[in-house]
């Protein structure tokens, strides 16, 4: 147990703090009471037992994309450990959120204990979502974590030893000020991990964020900072100006979002690499330094640590498009009435909004996904209810089509960055 602990605690805070109420690590979990009607359901028990088993309280909100799409592991895992441990979710309570489970939970067969509750949401003031607090037999906080340590291999270590004797200590707060340099004085963390100077280090857990919308937003042109930035991000920062875009930037449909590696003739082959984040910091001791002089130090540091030459080339590049069957377009016009965007996991709902509206919201519940673009020639204001899940681009394609609108992937020429790989061991970093 304490390995698992030492193992988590790199990964989340050890505290969480409330307007009332201090979770610790190796401390009671302080609402059992509120947990009691999951826990009733463990009739098999002994009644003389009164100890509950193993539980990992799954806490989620109905704005959270990756608490729903987190539910199918969730699911595997108690079948894995079932009778062993209990998984017990416990939703934000709000107007929606019953609604959104209850669609996940009849189309993906779910069986979990499921508590609806603001009062821990309010007083532990969990700081993302989702957030797994694991509490052993004998009521006692044992990790609090996050989506990625949620791992078979972590719950064998779990349930392997269930107390440990061991105080948890408090870890002092990191804070970062973007006007100073990142690891200065302790800025944003310590100075023990340069890799250059300019700085270039890994993100961990913990590190602040600090992601610019472009190197242009440095007031000194001499200067640029970024923290928890991923590979996509530091070379679209190199050669395009700016980290990512939505879809009202101009760089949308005409840059594709996502490096690609190979060679110019060979197909696209979006860079899937480790989910690695890292903080980026230059200055440059020359008030002269341009832009795009900064620029091209951070091209240069990438090639030299990733080992990628890199170049901005024109290539058939995947998108969505999004059509209108014409004889059902009159369909889609908006009926005039008071502007309005409603949605959630599950549903969106337009009224009287233009087809930019539907393609921001395609685009910010499926990021990852090629872009989505306007193809369908509608000039005035529509209307529009879907019934769908906001991430299931397949359940997506079927409640479109139904109103009128086709979405599809096609191919369209755009700028993109080809990475060619330098020596053999670049997936190494």
């Amino acid at each position: 147990m304490r390995n698992l602990i030492a193992l988590l605690m790199l990964c989340s805070s050890v505290c969480i703090k409330g307007q009332d109420t201090i979770l610790l690590l190796n401390k009671p979990f302080p609402y059992m009471e509120l947990l009691q009607p999951a826990l009733d359901t463990f009739s098999d028990r002994a009644s003389t037992d009164k100890k509950h088993p193993p539980l990992i309280l799954d806490f989620f909100s109905s704005s959270c994309v990756v608490c729903f799409k987190s539910l199918p592991k969730l699911k595997e895992l108690q079948e894995i450990y079932n009778g062993r441990l209990l998984f017990v979710l416990i939703g934000k309570e709000d107007t929606v959120i019953r609604k959104i489970y209850n669609r996940f939970r009849d189309k993906l067969a779910l069986g979990f204990p499921v508590i609806y509750d603001s009062v821990m949401h309010s007083k532990l003031q969990l700081d993302s979502y989702p957030k797994y607090i694991w509490i052993d037999e004998n009521n006692i906080t044992q990790a609090v974590v996050g989506v990625d340590e949620l791992t078979g291999d972590n719950i064998e270590k779990f349930l392997s030893q269930i107390s440990i004797a061991q105080e948890t200590k408090i870890n002092d707060k990191v804070y970062f000020d973007p006007r100073r340099l990142f690891l200065l004085n302790g800025n944003g963390g310590f100075d023990s991990s340069f890799l250059l100077r300019s700085v270039l280090t890994r993100w961990q857990k913990g590190n602040p964020l600090y992601l610019p919308p472009s190197i242009y937003s440095s007031e000194n042109p001499w200067k640029f900072q970024v923290l928890g930035a991923s590979l996509n991000e530091l070379y679209n920062y190199a050669f395009h100006g700016y980290g990512r875009w939505d879809t009202e930037s101009k760089l949308y449909d005409s840059i594709y979002h996502k490096i690609i590696i190979g060679s110019f003739d060979s197909l696209p082959q979006v860079w899937n690499g480790k989910k690695a984040r890292y903080n980026y910091s230059v200055q440059v001791a020359d008030s002269n330094f341009h832009y795009s002089d900064l620029q091209q130090v951070l091209q240069n540091d990438l090639e030299n640590y990733f080992g990628f030459r890199a170049r901005v080339i024109r290539k058939q590049m995947p998108y969505w498009y999004l059509r209108a069957i014409k004889r059902k377009r009159t369909i889609l016009k908006t009926k005039g009435e008071k502007r309005s965007i409603n949605t959630t996991q599950t549903s969106i709902d337009l009224i009287n909004v233009p087809v930019s509206s539907l393609i921001e919201l395609l685009y910010r519940r499926n990021q990852n996904a090629p872009p989505f673009i306007d193809e369908t020639e509608i000039d005035y204001n529509i209307d529009l209810s879907l019934e769908a899940v906001a991430f299931d681009l397949a359940e997506l394609q079927e409640a479109l089509k139904r109103k009128g609108l086709i979405l599809a992937p096609g191919v369209k020429e755009m700028r993109a960055i080809l990475l060619t790989p330098k020596r053999n061991n670049v997936a190494a970093h």
